[in-house]
């Protein structure tokens, strides 16, 4: 599973990194950074809860 952004339906307000702060980061704006790669194991449960908590559905996961 990997994670992946919508850069236009994003509104920066920074959900996703409160809910995975291992996988997303936040540029100085707000707006999630994610990393490309493959989500390691342990860290699938935070990635889905970020997922869930996008209230513009602008973070999502691929290859699940």
């Amino acid at each position: 599973m990997k994670l992946a952004v919508d850069p236009v339906a994003c509104d920066g307000l920074g959900m996703c990194a409160h809910q995975a702060p291992d996988l997303i980061a936040l540029d100085p704006w707000g707006y999630p950074i994610v990393d490309t790669g493959d989500i390691p194991q342990d860290q699938l449960t935070p990635a889905r809860r970020a997922v869930r908590a996008c209230p513009k559905r602008a973070l999502y996961a691929t290859g699940e």
